[in-house]
């Protein structure tokens, strides 16, 4: 089980740092903001609209296979530097979100199932995204220097990647690859539909606030003033690993206080970081790196314990579930950076601040969402 987890983590790691590099190509290209969030709110909610269907068939038995083919179909993103109209652009970036379409759920049902406990795993698991995110702006930057303007040459840990998953075996049980009546099947969604729809409101709000914050980050930076490594990626890499080292400490916090509790301190954090970022000069020099990373711990961390509680809910299909609160919810998410894009046309002072600062009024939903939820059973604490 320890390999999997390993194998699952890297190969987070590599799918999130394809999707992590739109936000800083879009920028060092000069492409149209509201182009750049027409491509984004296209291809991620084509892409992501597909994760429903991915789960159900890893819950079914084809969960290696939908691995293998989402890790490598995300790599599209390596290949961005030989295009240069919307048209093609548009096309990589939809294989990049079908493949995140396709990875995530099930990769995080896999991860649910792995000790030391279900929503602890999906946190650990989620710290290799966060890894990948953070990495890719700067590690594509100088990839571009190094390699001649190009990155394809990083396609060659991918496929590292991919022939230790064709030799991998997987551990839990794969069930015949039959399908269930879908009566059967989606069952216990229906004795669950409150507590699935407030889960599904709350991270559509939080995750489209999380994905224009860094769709607009390079941007904010730029405009505040900050010095080039913080808006090469430095910025982004800070926010991120702030959120990575998040999600490894607080899964404890989460099985002591329980996912509603949790998930209310981290709305109200993000509300009030955010304002303070986007209305205040940023702290100088290497102050500004624990402020962005105070921020990747607070807003960063939602995503994952909202699908660690739909988890917690309904344990049995958890493909399924998380492809209900991934994909399901975040094709409408990557909708929200496409409105980002729009009214920052509208302004003509720091635009991409005002048009931030509107999008952050998603999180106020998000909060009631939360607070109508009902409280779950207690978590099982982990030896």
């Amino acid at each position: 089980m320890k390999k999997t987890f390993i194998l699952l983590w890297l190969s987070h790691i590599f799918v999130d740092f394809s999707i992590g590099i739109w936000p800083i190509y879009k920028t060092l290209a000069g492409i149209d903001i509201l182009q750049a969030g027409i491509i984004m709110g296209v291809a991620g909610f084509s892409g992501e609209v597909l994760q429903l269907a991915f789960g159900y068939y890893s819950d079914i038995g084809f969960r290696k296979k939908i691995l293998l083919f989402g890790m490598l179909i995300s790599s599209a993103a390596l290949f961005l530097t030989f295009s240069s109209n919307f048209v093609s652009l548009l096309a990589l970036m939809l294989c990049v979100m079908i493949g995140s379409g396709s990875f995530h759920p099930a990769a995080v049902g896999l991860a649910s199932s792995l000790p030391p406990s279900k929503g602890r795993s999906i946190l650990l698991f989620a710290s290799g995204g966060a890894l990948g995110l953070g990495l890719s702006p700067i590690i594509f930057s100088k990839s571009l220097h190094w390699f001649g303007g190009h990155t394809y040459p990083l396609l060659i840990p991918f496929l590292i990647i991919a022939l230790f998953w064709v030799f991998h075996t997987l551990p839990e049980k794969i069930p015949e690859k039959t399908s269930p009546p879908l009566r059967d099947f989606f069952a216990p969604f229906a004795l669950h539909k409150r507590s699935l729809l407030l889960l599904y409101a709350s991270q559509v709000f939080s995750y489209g606030v999380l994905l224009s914050f860094l769709f607009l980050l390079p941007d904010i930076l730029r405009s505040k003033g900050c010095s080039d490594w913080l808006f090469m990626g430095g910025g982004h890499m800070s926010f991120i690993f702030g959120s990575m080292l998040g999600m490894l400490l607080l899964g404890s916090l989460c099985d002591r206080l329980g996912y509603k509790k949790t998930l209310l301190i981290a709305t109200l954090s993000s509300l009030v970081l955010l304002n303070v970022f986007l209305f205040s000069p940023l702290p100088p020099g290497l102050f500004a790196i624990p402020f962005l990373g105070l921020l990747g711990i607070a807003l960063n961390l939602m995503n994952p314990l909202i699908i660690a509680w739909g988890n917690h809910i309904i344990p049995q299909n958890p493909s399924t579930v998380s492809a209900f609160l991934m994909g399901l919810a975040w094709c409408f998410s990557n909708l929200i950076p496409t409105l980002a894009g729009f009214i920052a046309t509208i302004f003509t002072t720091t635009p991409y601040i005002m048009a931030f600062s509107s999008i952050t009024l998603f999180l106020i939903p998000t909060l009631f969402c939360i607070l109508l939820m009902p409280q779950p059973a207690p978590l099982q604490l982990s030896n």
